[in-house]
């Protein structure tokens, strides 16, 4: 990574150059080298530094995203949930993803748990 990204890295995530090496347990001079330019920083840190940064960008603080509609356009939700009408649990998609479907859902496959229905 050039030294200048490093850096405009580092303001991104609002780090000084001891932030960056007590997070790594690397040495504030070794750090400074790398920000300098005298020694090329590891490829792992600028991945990381990388993911970082594209994770700050992308989950702003709460409060500090613009909302993608005015305030004024929206009203109450109008929700009608009765007893009736609320769907159940889909047991052919959890049996389908499940790790091991034919024990969990059949009864002739015996598992290790301890039965307690029978105290």
């Amino acid at each position: 990574m050039i030294a200048g990204r490093l850096r405009e890295c580092l303001k991104i995530l609002r780090w000084e150059a001891g932030d960056l090496a007590a997070e790594l347990g690397r040495p504030q001079s070794e750090v400074a080298s790398w920000l300098d330019g005298r020694n090329p920083s590891p490829l792992a840190v600028v991945a990381w530094l990388e993911a970082l940064v594209k994770a700050h960008r992308a989950l702003p603080a709460p409060g500090r995203c613009v909302p993608s509609i005015g305030a004024a356009n929206v009203g109450p939700a109008k929700l009608e949930l009765t007893g009736s009408s609320l769907p159940g649990p889909n047991w052919a998609a959890i049996r389908a993803r499940s790790a091991a479907p034919k024990r969990l859902f059949n009864p002739r496959y015996k598992t290790s748990s301890p039965d307690i229905s029978h105290s």
